[in-house]
């Protein structure tokens, strides 16, 4: 009797692993779904894989690249649906050490015009030199490349990962690329819901160079050994969420002062939030925060918070209009972020920088300490000013260079600033800690004429 029970038992146990085991094969990346290698790709590394993978985009919806290196030598196009009603989504993922190989010089290697395109577990490897040349990409989103997304993909080389619809240029040329590919009414009709997480981005000029897109989510990145800077955004985007990167190693090539900025904006959209980042080793800027021309429109919210930037050659983080023509950022919150090691000769220098017209600004909670400049400088050039500013319960220390007595101050407020409140603060210098060269707590008016 027992016998027969421990045989039933037996299969028992042995139909739930093999039911659980069945179910966890078919999760896996891809499973069920036609490979490249049933189109001809070969992925050897050898011969060009370029007409399989296009052949597999032209008639699939999910496309699965098993390991191997497969060889791009020419252009590949994600197209639109044939029609209307016709399923739109289509999802590009490797098995093990998929590796797309390019080649393509000057150019954009894969090109984005439909909707709900996702590229996951891909390597992306630029064959040739690092950085590329001007004006290559691995990814642009074409103008109706809705719900794009890259998880836990890996991208070497090459000038830029991911393009923006529009090209460079001037405001007035961005305007009329915005029309021709958006309508009469561009705001309205950008690129929507683009999401970039998990990802590597190593070796490259710009890895995201982005522009006419509407919802923007950036996270848990990772940004490595970047030419110039990591992340640009240009014209026509209206709301991003960077948050939970990794940032080191920025502006390998730049020359000192050009822009080589782990964030660089010249930002006209309604929200930025830039959160939780870690941001190390940068030969220019931290961050670099500009509002655009009146002709694309005013940034309306921005919030800093809770990020960590550290040895970077200039300005930690700097926030201007760059304009100062009409109404400027309705509200501006830094907020709770750690900086250190930053700064670099010259008078103007500082760690947290409010210039050209800023204004409905809050500084708050941040520690400020250790760096080759000033800690909070409000600094309105001739022809501008910044007001509405308040800096409440910040901790500054150790700030300055003890060779250039301008720079040695925790905070300094520029002769044009106007309603300025200053409260609650500890402004102070600590002789056990590194850089103890900050001498003055707050300055108001020309530092150049104070008696240091």
């Amino acid at each position: 009797m027992m016998k027969p029970l421990m045989n039933f038992m037996f299969a028992l146990v042995m139909v739930f692993i093999l039911h659980h085991t069945s179910s966890a094969a078919d999760t896996t990346p891809g499973g069920g779904a036609k490979t490249v290698l049933d189109y001809g790709a070969k992925g050897n590394a050898l011969d060009d894989d370029t007409a399989a993978i296009q052949a597999a985009l032209d008639q699939e919806s999910e496309i699965v690249f098993p390991a191997g290196r497969y060889r791009v030598k020419g252009q590949l196009f994600v197209r639109p649906q044939a029609k209307e009603d016709e399923f739109d989504g289509v999802r590009l993922v490797g098995r093990g050490n998929a590796r797309i190989v390019t080649e393509a010089k000057n150019g954009v290697v894969i090109r984005v015009d439909r909707r709900h395109v996702t590229f996951e577990h891909l390597v992306f490897l630029h064959r040739g030199s690092n950085y590329g040349g001007a004006g290559s990409a691995t990814i642009q989103a074409g103008p109706q490349a809705h719900g794009l997304t890259l998880r836990d993909c890996r991208f070497y080389r090459n000038y830029s990962s991911f393009f923006g619809p529009l090209p460079e240029g001037s405001d007035d040329a961005i305007r009329n690329a915005a029309s021709s590919l958006f309508g009469s009414d561009p705001n309205r009709k950008l690129v929507q819901d683009v999401t970039i997480t998990g990802c590597l981005f190593s070796g490259q000029n710009r890895p995201l160079y982005l522009n006419g897109i509407e919802n923007l989510s950036i996270s848990g990145n990772r940004f490595l050994e970047c030419g110039w800077d990591a992340i640009r955004l240009r014209a026509l985007i209206r709301k991003v969420l960077i948050t939970d990167n990794h940032f080191r190693h920025v502006g390998v090539l730049a020359p000192p002062g050009d822009t080589a900025d782990f964030i660089d904006t010249h930002f006209s959209g309604e929200e930025l939030i830039i959160s939780g980042n870690i941001m190390e080793s940068s030969s220019c800027m931290g961050l670099d925060l500009k509002n655009s021309s009146p002709k694309l429109g005013r940034t309306s919210r921005i919030i800093v918070a809770n990020n960590l930037i550290r040895g970077v050659r200039g300005y930690g983080m700097v926030v201007a209009d760059m304009t100062d023509q009409g109404p400027s950022a309705t509200s501006l919150l830094i907020q709770g972020n750690q900086v250190s090691e930053c700064g670099t000769p010259g008078s103007d220098s500082g760690v947290i920088v409010l210039r050209t017209g800023v204004r409905n600004c809050l500084v708050t909670g941040n520690l400020i300490y250790g760096n080759r400049g000033r800690g909070i400088f409000l600094l309105t050039p001739e022809g501008s000013t910044t007001g509405s500013v308040s800096i409440c319960q910040n901790l500054v220390y150790n700030n300055g260079r003890a060779d250039e007595n301008n720079s040695r101050y925790g905070l300094v407020i520029g002769p044009l600033a106007r309603n300025v409140l200053v409260s609650g603060n500890q402004f102070y210098n600590d002789p056990d800690a590194p850089n103890p060269e900050q001498i003055r707590g707050i300055v108001v008016g020309d530092p150049g004429t104070q008696d240091a």
